[in-house]
């Protein structure tokens, strides 16, 4: 009874955690693209998604819990102790095992998310800094060594305008 129960909520948990996965590589999609106007939209709909597997991780906890003392089970009691002593034990060792790796693939891309939006705030505040400190006009000499001033346009410094 309490391994399908177990199946059930594991399913749901790994359901929830491709569809994280998939927001992530949606973001690194429109990142590269420089099409961000949708990040906010798709980091809306990560909260809702987290919010989801927070009220799973809770259920899945008392279970564990629940499962433990009726095992009697002592010490600290996880998903990985607890599975040796269910039926289809096989079934949920292949279900945590794609867990763990669908986790390790979100915290990859997360990761490669962080390092395109730092390298392109970085890159923005560079040429920021350099429209900044950019003179908009230049002082030329005439051939009778008399200072000329002329505007300079400000679009052949940046790639930006």
């Amino acid at each position: 009874m309490w391994e399908k129960e177990l199946v059930d909520i594991l399913e749901e948990e790994r359901k929830l955690l491709e569809l994280i996965l998939e927001r992530e590589c949606e973001k690194r999609e429109k990142l590269l693209s420089r099409s961000i106007e949708s990040l906010p939209d798709i980091n809306l709909q990560e909260d809702e998604i987290f919010k989801e597997l927070d009220r799973y991780e809770f259920i899945r906890n008392e279970l564990t819990k629940r499962i433990s003392k009726k095992l009697n089970l002592d010490g600290e009691v996880n998903l990985s102790r607890i599975i040796e002593f269910a039926s289809n034990r096989d079934h949920l060792i292949a279900l945590r095992d794609r867990i763990i790796s669908i986790i390790s693939n979100i915290r990859e891309v997360s990761f490669e998310n962080r390092i395109l939006i730092e390298s392109s705030m970085s890159v923005s505040m560079a040429v920021l800094e350099k429209m900044i400190s950019c003179k908009t006009f230049q002082e030329n000499y005439n051939s009778r060594g008399q200072k000329e001033i002329t505007s300079v346009d400000i679009n052949t410094y940046s790639t930006i305008l």
